[in-house]
């Protein structure tokens, strides 16, 4: 059992904090250490999602009131994972961090490895970050919101991150912990500029996400039916569920730019079926990057306090107005100028009924849901009048 361990810092990679005891310990062996923590020298210094951390509370003083449940949610990048997984596989993901097996396939259950979307290279820090660190606490340290992929500013102070040379990944030195460096390093490079306003949404959503652990992992099918919410409200899909994949990719681009998505590693090829965003928005097959949830729940309009903590309001089975005029007689014919849209249901099969009027005095009804696109230049009856239903 240790002697002693670091108290953690708000927003340290364990790591970070392994680091520090490794520094303070005065151990000449990187191993020596692996062993103080993890009760064996084959252990790995991992900076995202490490695991043996049954192991690692084992060795904490006596006291400790730290679990491994809250080192996980507060230490690690997990929380940023799992609002976008199934509940099942963060249960599994959760058992393999606190196990001293399947470590290697962490990050490959997660989806992490096929994604397309690499870890930064290098542990990456806010130079005022550092400043105020080693002035409140003495010393500076790796913060957690910093190691993101697609996190290029501080959240807090919103500069651009400096590249440290410490890497992430070091196979001929895999064990050893290293500590926050002082306030000196190169700046990420800074093509990202015109992009600041889109990396600055990119950040801060990273860091909701980070300081909200409780998030409930919802699956992906809730995903996509929250995805397919919006995407009406764009009108980019119908009401059964049909998205106009390729409107959805070029708006998607234009919002964006191709070459900040291709800075990122988001890139979209729009001659291809099997690009991320279309499948993200497909029925869901596989785990998708968080970057690229992010950057849809952005696009869409929305924020992911909203996207996760409010409920879907009822569906609107004809879209959202204006819808267009099918009065053939006139100059506006199948121009979106019907505003007032009263919904009634038929008493047999259930099936909304759409009552649109016009301002030029043509009045006609539908049967619903739109399935198509083109459902809105279906005219059924006209009216002469108008049974009560509830407006849409």
């Amino acid at each position: 059992m240790l002697a002693f361990f670091p108290a953690l810092y708000p927003d340290e990679m364990l790591y970070s904090a392994c680091a520090r005891y490794h520094r303070r310990s005065g151990n000449l062996s990187i191993k020596a250490t692996m062993k103080d923590l993890f009760g064996s020298t084959n252990a790995s210094a991992v900076v995202d999602l490490p695991n043996r951390l049954n192991c690692l509370r084992r060795q904490l003083p006596v006291g400790t009131l730290t679990t491994v449940d809250r080192l996980i949610k507060e230490n690690t990048l997990l929380p940023l994972y799992s609002p976008f997984l199934p509940r099942h596989r963060v249960d599994k993901l959760i058992a393999w961090m606190k196990g001293s097996t399947h470590g290697g396939g962490i990050h490959m259950a997660m989806g992490v490895m096929a994604s397309g979307v690499p870890s930064p290279r290098y542990l990456r820090f806010c130079p005022e970050c550092l400043a105020a660190d080693e002035s409140r606490y003495g010393e500076p340290y790796w913060h957690r919101s910093h190691q993101a992929a697609g996190a290029l500013l501080c959240h807090r102070h919103e500069v651009w991150l400096c590249e440290s040379d410490v890497p992430t990944a070091a196979p001929q030195n895999k064990h050893a912990f290293v500590a926050a460096p002082v306030p000196n390093g190169k700046y990420l490079p800074q093509p990202y500029e015109r992009y600041f306003l889109h990396c600055r949404e990119i950040t801060r959503s990273v860091a909701w996400l980070l300081s909200h652990p409780e998030t409930e992992s919802p699956g992906f099918f809730f995903l996509r039916k929250k995805y397919l919410h919006h995407l009406r409200q764009m009108d980019l899909a119908s009401y059964s569920g049909r998205v106009a994949q390729r409107e959805l990719l070029e708006r998607f681009i234009a919002h964006y730019g191709d070459c900040f998505l291709a800075q990122i590693h988001c890139r979209i090829n729009i001659d291809s079926q099997d690009n991320w965003l279309n499948s993200i928005v497909r029925k869901p097959r596989k785990a998708s990057h968080p970057l690229r949830h992010i950057l849809l729940i952005h696009f869409l309009g929305t924020g992911l306090e909203e996207f996760f903590c409010t409920s879907i309001p009822e569906s609107r089975p004809f879209g959202r107005g204006p819808w267009p005029c099918l009065n053939p007689a006139v100059s506006h014919y199948r121009q979106a100028l019907v505003r007032r849209c009263v919904i009634t249901r038929n008493c047999e099969t259930g099936e909304p009924v759409g009552h649109f009027y016009c301002s030029c005095g043509f009045n006609y009804a539908r049967t619903g849901p739109d399935r198509e696109r083109s459902d809105k230049f279906r005219r059924g009856k006209s009216l002469k009048s108008v049974r009560r239903g509830r407006r849409n």
